[in-house]
């Protein structure tokens, strides 16, 4: 909504005289048109952080799955039981 309502207020700007009347009104309105553009970043910045949250909170619940699995374990030891064997031998 604010992308949107900055984009009015530049096409609306360029098209229109009363902007160039008055100092206090040009600041004004283009001290809108900068807060609108900033709180839009802010925005964009805020949900790149959420979907990192997300995507970093779904990688330990996965770990955490996987990890806790008694199959996984044993396999995971069986494998590491396996390899000092073949190293001894070797």
């Amino acid at each position: 909504m604010t992308t949107i309502g900055a984009a009015l207020m530049a096409w609306y700007g360029s098209e229109h005289r009363f902007l160039t009347d008055s100092m206090t009104v040009f600041l004004s309105y283009w001290a809108v048109f900068i807060a609108l553009v900033v709180i839009t970043l802010y925005i964009v910045l805020l949900d790149i952080r959420y979907i990192h949250l997300q995507y970093t909170i779904s990688r330990r619940e996965l770990f955490r799955q996987t990890w806790e699995d008694e199959s996984f374990r044993k396999a995971l030891i069986e494998a590491q039981r396996k390899e000092r064997q073949e190293g001894k031998q070797d």
